[in-house]
């Protein structure tokens, strides 16, 4: 099985018509990803700032309390 993993920021959930949004924000690309693929309606975070929160996903380690905050480096 291959896996896509898409990481995006500064997106909120509340704009996007896949979480049942009426708002009035433009996705058509992530509407139609959404579609062919899956939705995650919950999920939890080990760090909240976007490269500490990716190099948890990349390594699988929950790491941002022992390192500072920063690119993907080995710690």
């Amino acid at each position: 099985m291959r896996t896509i993993i898409l990481m995006l920021d500064s997106v909120n959930r509340r704009f996007l018509k896949c979480y049942g949004s009426n708002e009035p924000a433009f996705t058509p690309n992530i509407d139609r990803l959404a579609q062919r693929g899956t939705v995650f309606e919950n999920h939890w975070v080990g760090s909240s700032p976007c490269m500490p929160a990716r190099r948890d996903m990349l390594t699988g380690r929950l790491n941002f309390l022992e390192c500072p905050w920063g690119g993907i480096q080995p710690c």
